[in-house]
């Protein structure tokens, strides 16, 4: 056979090899997630964790009296200044 032409493999080659790839994307993803959460970790951590609820989101959340986020004053800065406005100075 040529080098660098694909084989097909079947049987008991064929699982191992299909074990073998599914193995490599499940530590990608693993590795992946394990990195995202050290990340949001350390930001939680060091206190900047950035809210920016969807719109409507403040009306069912359960967290509305705790959270900083004022749903009005939101509310009125998109309608004033439009949605490409970032109402987070300040807050």
């Amino acid at each position: 056979e040529k080098p660098g032409k694909p084989v097909k493999l079947e049987g008991p080659e064929a699982a191992a090899a299909a074990e073998a790839a599914a193995a490599t994307v499940r530590i990608a993803a693993h590795d992946a997630l394990r990195a995202t959460l050290a990340d949001l970790g350390g930001r939680l951590a060091a206190g900047q964790m950035e809210v920016d609820p969807r719109p409507g989101a403040c009306v069912t959340c359960p967290y509305s009296s705790v959270c900083r986020i004022d749903p009005w004053r939101r509310l009125l800065s998109v309608a004033e200044d439009g949605p490409e406005e970032d109402d987070a100075e300040g807050e």
